[in-house]
């Protein structure tokens, strides 16, 4: 069977301060779910090495976030069907303790680095959550601890 062509696999990273309960989020522009606050993240390129490499990727070109692969764990899967855009995805969820990274970010982090892609980027209490959220992550933010 051929491999279909309205399939994707991404990648989607939770940075999470567990002292604040609190997560960074972007809000979408220009792409399916345009609105919705999602976790930085995006599709695993043929260049890419590995998810982690994507990962890696995704947090430079979208929040200028450098970080050792080592603060990365893979935290969930979701497969998810975007009717609206007419594909379906999985998304590999890793997971970042701010608390391991924070002593080595930038003062101005976060900040928006694709405009043309996110309008805004910031931190969110898992308490008072923006809306819309990207498909599914409301779920994935209810299993944090």
């Amino acid at each position: 069977m051929p491999r279909p062509d309205n399939v994707g696999v991404g990648v989607a990273i939770l940075i999470y301060d567990r002292k604040r309960k609190k997560v960074i989020l972007l809000q979408r522009l220009g792409a399916h779910a345009e609105g919705t606050w999602a976790c930085p993240g995006g599709w695993i390129d043929f260049e890419d090495a590995d998810p982690v490499a994507t990962c890696l990727r995704e947090l430079q070109e979208e929040v200028n976030l450098t970080i050792d692969r080592k603060f990365l764990r893979l935290y969930t899967v979701v497969s998810e069907n975007h009717e609206d855009a007419g594909f379906k995805s999985v998304t590999l969820y890793y997971r970042v303790n701010w608390e391991d990274i924070s002593m080595n970010v930038a003062p101005n982090f976060p900040q928006v680095v694709e405009p043309d892609k996110s309008s805004a980027v910031q931190w969110h209490s898992l308490n008072e959550l923006p809306s819309p959220l990207f498909p599914q992550l409301e779920g994935v933010l209810k299993t944090l601890s």
